[in-house]
């Protein structure tokens, strides 16, 4: 006579629930700090830390290697203003939200070469955020822009030298 097989330790009725509970759970957000980590987080719940501060275009938050905005989204899917309190300004904050890539605010030049207000290239968004204070320390220092190209070192003034003949 074969052996039967060892009786389950959970019901599958018991694994079935916890597939549906897993299924219906929040997601949970990913934390990203860089611009590559963002690249491969579009469309999805992340979390965000830095300084709140204001721009023209929305709040925004200023990490150590990366800059989100803070937006609403209209019904359309276009992104729309979104402000701070002044109470957080300049404060560590956390946010979570649905991280986008938008080049709707890129500036465009016209037929006589006038150029539109508006941003240099594409932005990070967060829309449908919660912010938070982040009690966990001070917020970090502005990301500074890297230059557009290599700035050119001072050249070495020559040596002075005597003149020749003279005293």
């Amino acid at each position: 006579m074969p052996a039967q097989p060892p009786e389950p330790f959970v019901s599958a009725e018991v694994i079935e629930a916890a597939a549906a509970a897993a299924a219906a759970a929040p997601e949970v957000p990913t934390l990203i700090a860089t611009a590559e980590q963002a690249q491969t987080t579009i469309g999805q719940a992340v979390r965000v830390l830095g300084r709140a501060e204001d721009s023209k275009l929305s709040g925004v938050i200023i990490g150590e290697a990366l800059v989100v905005h803070c937006m609403g989204q209209a019904d359309d899917g276009t992104l729309v203003e979104a402000r701070f309190d002044d109470g957080v300004l300049g404060k560590a904050v956390a946010a979570t939200g649905t991280l986008v890539y938008s080049e709707q605010f890129v500036a465009t030049v016209a037929d006589d070469g006038a150029i539109s207000q508006g941003a240099e290239g594409g932005l990070w968004a967060l829309v449908g955020y919660d912010l938070e204070l982040d009690e966990s320390g001070t917020p970090p220092e502005p990301v500074e822009p890297a230059p557009a190209e290599p700035v050119p070192a001072e050249p070495e003034a020559p040596a002075s030298q005597p003149e020749e003949g003279g005293e």
